[in-house]
């Protein structure tokens, strides 16, 4: 069994208050002390984001947790549940499209659901142009 009496010199004590408290303090502690890896020794999860992916021509949201690139984020948000939840009332205000594939524009495209219940602008129909559809995106700033 490991006997600690000789190796330590002192012993460094924090009251708190609560569970959130003593969170808040691990978390300083080890940024501190150790900046490089605090986040993996802490085994802190990122938080969810809504993220409009503005790279495409049709944009489309997504629920992420990784941040970067040319896109609007919404959040962070408690879990998954919740990021989604917020991403289908969203999607229930705006017209945006639902779909994750990659859109090439046809009449001939079968749509979906969505487009028929007139929540999706359908852009995969060729229903509306580029600045149509933008102008919706706009609406979200």
């Amino acid at each position: 069994m490991l006997n600690l009496r000789d190796l330590a010199q002192r012993i460094e004590l924090w009251k708190t208050a609560s569970t959130i408290e003593t969170a808040l303090t691990s978390y300083t502690l080890a940024r501190r002390h150790y900046p490089d890896t605090y986040a993996r020794l802490l085994r802190l999860p990122k938080p969810p984001y809504v993220k409009l992916i503005l790279t495409n021509q049709f944009p489309r949201t997504m629920v992420t947790t990784r941040l970067g690139g040319r896109s609007r984020y919404f959040g962070p948000f408690r879990n998954r549940a919740a990021a989604d939840a917020f991403e289908k009332a969203f999607l229930d205000l705006f017209q945006i499209r639902r779909c994750q594939e990659d859109l090439e524009p046809s009449p001939d495209h079968p749509g979906c659901i969505y487009g028929e219940m007139r929540m999706c602008l359908r852009p995969c129909q060729d229903a509306v142009s580029i600045d149509e559809y933008s102008s919706e995106t706009a609406r979200v700033d």
